[in-house]
């Protein structure tokens, strides 16, 4: 799939309200984000629906995670570890949030350590993930502009008319608007959190 990419293609991640940024800084010194009681050493099922998370990058060798973690690939020239924990945080809900374990993950790391993300990673990326059998896409991250700005983006979600994307809105006051959440697209559901009633960030560092 060929497309044109514009010059200031420079995004983000966003976490989700009630989360801290500054409370995951510890993975890049070692730390380990964990789900409390969340067993370890488990693997995902045979037949498991793999989730692509267009993040950072996941703990290939967590204890948790690494036997759901189905394959895993670098946007970024950093290698495919997360080092601000981010896309390990989701992988861990992604899979034990839902309580029954059937989800495997495919992890493609688009965001730096410093959570910079560039438009033509995020567009290869899904390239890469649909090609590895996913259906189901999570980006929370976004890029904020104007739709003739990101429309190569938009695009390749929509030639991807069987996958179902789901992508954050970054919570940004209006007239703000974010993309790929701003793409408007059938497949496309958008994720935001109401800043009154955060969710609790039950995960934890050891």
């Amino acid at each position: 799939m060929l497309v044109a990419l514009h010059a200031r293609a420079e995004g983000q991640l966003f976490w989700e309200a009630g989360f801290e940024p500054a409370k995951y800084a510890g993975v890049a010194q070692g730390r380990q984000v964990v789900y409390p009681g969340a067993p370890s050493g488990g693997r995902a099922a045979a037949g498991a629906i793999p989730i692509a998370l267009i993040d950072s990058g996941v703990a290939l060798r967590h204890p948790q995670l690494a036997g759901y973690v189905a394959e895993a690939a670098d946007f970024t020239g950093e290698g495919p570890e997360d080092f601000i924990g981010h896309g390990t945080a989701l992988g861990l809900i992604a899979i034990f949030g839902n309580n029954d374990n059937q989800f495997s993950l495919l992890s493609a790391k688009v965001a730096d350590r410093q959570g910079r993300v560039r438009e033509q990673d995020v567009i290869a990326a899904i390239d890469w993930a649909v090609k590895r059998g996913a259906r189901v896409v999570n980006l929370s991250l976004g890029f904020r502009g104007v739709k003739s700005e990101y429309r190569a983006l938009c695009d390749t979600l929509r030639y991807h008319w069987n996958v179902l994307f789901f992508a954050s809105a970054g919570n940004f006051p209006r007239p703000t608007e974010v993309y790929p959440a701003n793409c408007r697209l059938w497949n496309l559901h958008i994720t935001w959190t109401d800043p009154r009633t955060p969710r609790k960030d039950e995960l934890v560092l050891e």
